[in-house]
């Protein structure tokens, strides 16, 4: 009798050990434009879409793409990876948004990486990334080696009501209504972008709204519609090094949403832009090394402060 209790004492012991195997969640998953959902996302056995290997993927895990596909949309409520370096991925947002991310966990790190983010279809995306988070979550997101293209807002939404640091880099948004959207609700974001071209969008290139410290490095807002840069309100910081804002209507717009933003700019070509290189409708813009700002019908000049 006690020979037969131990043994069904074992067999219920790996049961539950096979089952809590089996739903526990992989720190890396991944997917394959021929994987199933159903499947749990092993690098033998991979998943279709982002949205079905998320839920089997651990917090601070990372989803990885094998091979080239359409991997759809996503949420994304916790610290995560999506890498599609290499494999041609990519994401189709037919009138939504791409990567929804919207953490409530303190210091979550969100990481797209080699990812062409595509809003088109019958009706155009809504957002390529919007970022989001609630009160108290700062939320970190990295957005690497990504096209963004064809959405009717914006390629990037950054709408936080906590602060939030969002690092673009290596990254072209193009086709887009705003190509770079800051309006934050609540704490201050930090924007830095590198590397990056913004162009040919049909409103903004970069359009800050408020409670926004951004740095912009070797990066174009060419070709925009309307405006490559716009500063709105005073809580607008920008900073740029090496960067262009040609063939808009205005290359840089400083106020106008209220209060006075600061602009500075160094090493930065603003020409040929079809009504002002800069104007100023409030806030201030200052020149320190090596400005070309000529070439426009008018707003050729910013205050010009002596290097240190």
């Amino acid at each position: 009798m006690n020979k037969m209790v131990t043994r069904l004492s074992l067999f219920v012991l790996m049961f539950l050990l096979v089952t809590m195997s089996a739903s526990a969640q992989a720190t890396r998953t991944w997917v394959s434009g021929v994987g199933d959902d159903v499947n749990p996302c092993s690098r033998t056995a991979p998943c279709k879409t982002f949205a079905g290997a998320i839920s089997k993927t651990a917090s601070g895990g990372e989803i990885d793409v094998l091979d080239p596909g359409g991997f759809g949309t996503v949420t994304v409520t916790k610290p995560m990876t999506f890498d599609g370096t290499g494999t041609f991925a990519s994401s189709l947002a037919s009138a939504t948004t791409a990567f929804l991310i919207s953490s409530s966990v303190a210091n979550s790190t969100v990481t797209i990486r080699g990812i062409s983010i595509n809003g088109a279809g019958t009706t155009l995306g809504v957002k390529g990334v919007r970022v989001l988070t609630n009160a108290g979550a700062t939320v970190n997101v990295h957005i690497e080696d990504c096209v963004i293209f064809n959405f009717s807002t914006a390629g990037v939404s950054i709408e936080t009501s906590a602060a939030a640091n969002v690092f673009i880099r290596n990254t072209n948004i193009r086709s887009c209504a705003d190509g770079v959207d800051s309006n934050p609700s609540g704490g201050t974001v930090s924007l830095h972008i590198e590397n990056c071209k913004i162009d040919q969008n049909s409103i903004h290139g970069v359009n800050l709204f408020a409670n926004t410290k951004a740095s912009l490095v070797g990066s174009s807002m060419n070709g925009n519609l309307a405006f490559g840069l716009f500063a709105q309100a005073s809580t607008v910081e920008a900073d740029f090094d090496r960067c262009d804002m040609n063939f808009n209507q205005h290359g840089v717009v400083t106020g106008g949403g209220g209060g006075a933003p600061v602009v500075r700019l160094t090493h930065c070509m603003i020409t040929g832009n079809t009504t002002s290189g800069v104007l100023l409708n409030g806030g201030t813009a200052r020149g320190f090394t090596s400005n070309l700002i000529e070439g426009n019908p008018a707003g050729n000049s910013v205050t010009v402060v002596a290097p240190q």
